[in-house]
């Protein structure tokens, strides 16, 4: 698989898969959202929570970008 061009091949997807180190305690603190294109806003995109492990993480532009943020 070449992945130089730093665009994911269009029979990739990716899923949220959780270490399983991670402690029960400190996963359920936090969030993990990934940009996807939506035609809601002007700027063309918007940062969609995700939460089920299995499910394919959105790709936008052909990568996936996300963030975590810890809830309080």
């Amino acid at each position: 698989m070449n992945l130089s061009s730093n665009r994911l091949p269009l029979s990739l997807s990716l899923s949220l898969s959780l270490p399983p180190s991670l402690p029960p305690s400190l996963s359920s603190l936090l969030r993990y959202y990934f940009k996807k294109a939506s035609d809601e806003f002007e700027c063309g995109a918007v940062f969609e929570e995700v939460w089920e492990e299995a499910g394919p993480l959105p790709v936008y532009e052909g990568k996936v970008l996300g963030k975590v943020e810890r809830m309080d």
